[in-house]
């Protein structure tokens, strides 16, 4: 069920970036974010996950939404970028409050797409 939802999410916003003149022009360039992305990168590094690691996730990615929504003038565009990253650290803290844990390999995965949509390469990103 998260899966769906969250591919149909990721396709509505590509839809929506494309009609807003999309593509890599809507990406942010990512070092005026440098301080919010690198945490939630080394988090999604551990091997294992340990109890709160969701919880973390999803403060983190709150914290990056906050700083990029400041940063975004379009009001759709910026209503997309924040629903992005913070629903993508609602889902997984909602599994571990669920008590179906914290699914670091999916995490992973599901940043490495939402950091390619949004912003653009940088030479600092960990590799996923």
């Amino acid at each position: 069920m998260f899966r769906t939802v969250r591919a149909f999410s990721c396709v509505v916003t590509l839809v929506i970036l494309a009609a807003c003149g999309g593509g890599d022009a809507m990406k942010h360039e990512p070092e005026p974010y440098r301080q919010q992305i690198e945490p939630i990168e080394s988090l999604l590094q551990k091997s294992e996950s340990e109890s709160g690691d969701c919880g973390k996730l999803h403060s983190l990615s709150a914290n990056l939404a906050g700083a990029v929504a400041k940063d975004i003038q379009h009001h759709a565009h910026r209503e997309i970028v924040t629903n992005r990253l913070v629903g993508f650290g609602q889902e997984f803290a909602a599994r571990e409050e669920q008590g179906l844990g914290c699914d670091l390999a999916e995490a992973r995965a599901q940043w490495k797409l939402i950091r390619s949509e949004l912003f653009q390469e940088a030479g600092w990103f960990q590799s996923m």
